[in-house]
């Protein structure tokens, strides 16, 4: 992430400050095929999830981060600079560079007329990175939470059950083999290649309620609850998982599924839980299915 940051992002964003307030979809393409790549996902894996994991804020607000340190610089010019009379003049176009920026302030309720009064750029700028931030959570929360449009619910149904902010997870700066990360990352993004994710695929798609698990014989959808909680295939390399959850909170073995997946989610420790899900999900390859 450090070498993306310090050699990708200021090539990728560079005169941001003039262009940043229109959407770039090949930057964000750049952006979403690097987390892939940092978390080792296929490109069916959602960028929301990947962005969520990462903690990464999107193209747009970098951007208008951009655009809006440039504006604050330009108020602060001084007044006989032919520059700060052009970027004055330029205000009363309804068309022009600073008139969209001052709409984008205007949603942010900021007033630029007053920013004369208050004076410090670097207090100023950091309210507004802020506020553009919280802009950028509020909007991803809504996208995980989407189901308009889609069928069988967003594929992030699971995910957004533990995972409420914008934050990265420990697991993205763990010393773990990559191998065990991916599977890890893949579970979380909804595109282990579980039943629930491989009947999007067929033709024609499979029912979400016929994506059932043939590695055991409850007859129940295999989604990312049924086989990390309740799967017998797998009880018996998921045990030391139960049993440090269990020592964490003596209640443990009384949640229901959904409350046990989220309290794994939040609490076990990364290495642990990547090693329990690789095992699990690599017994796979190698065990006969249940008959139904």
């Amino acid at each position: 992430e450090k070498l993306y940051t310090t050699l990708v992002e200021p090539v990728l964003f560079y005169g941001a400050s003039l262009w940043g307030l229109s959407k770039n979809t090949k930057i964000i393409a750049v952006q979403n095929r690097a987390s892939r790549f940092f978390l080792g996902v296929s490109k069916n894996a959602t960028s929301a999830a990947l962005r969520g994991d990462l903690g990464w804020n999107s193209c747009e607000t970098k951007q208008k981060t951009e655009v809006v340190r440039y504006w604050l610089r330009l108020q602060k010019t001084r007044t006989d600079r032919l520059l700060y009379r052009v970027h004055t003049w330029s205000m009363s176009n309804g068309r022009s560079w600073e008139s969209r920026v001052k709409t984008v302030l205007t949603k942010l309720d900021f007033n630029p007329d007053t920013f004369g009064l208050n004076g410090n750029i670097k207090s100023v700028l950091k309210l507004l990175v802020d506020k553009l931030e919280c802009v950028d959570k509020e909007n991803w929360i809504n996208e995980i939470w989407n189901d308009i449009g889609k069928i069988n619910g967003n594929k992030l149904r699971t995910y957004r059950s533990y995972k409420h902010s914008l934050s990265h997870e420990g697991y993205v700066e763990c010393n773990i083999p990559r191998n065990h990360r991916r599977i890890l990352a893949s579970y979380r993004c909804g595109n282990l290649q579980l039943a629930v994710e491989t009947g999007r695929y067929t033709k024609p798609i499979t029912p979400l309620c016929q994506r059932l698990c043939i590695y055991c014989k409850k007859g129940v959808v295999e989604n990312e609850t049924h086989f990390l909680i309740d799967c017998n295939f797998y009880s018996d390399i998921r045990y030391n998982l139960f049993a440090t959850m269990h020592l964490e909170n003596n209640s443990f073995y009384n949640l229901n599924d959904d409350e046990k997946l989220s309290f794994i989610m939040e609490s076990a420790e990364p290495r642990l839980l990547a090693s329990t899900i690789f095992n699990m999900f690599n017994r796979r390859k190698y065990m006969p299915t249940a008959s139904l």
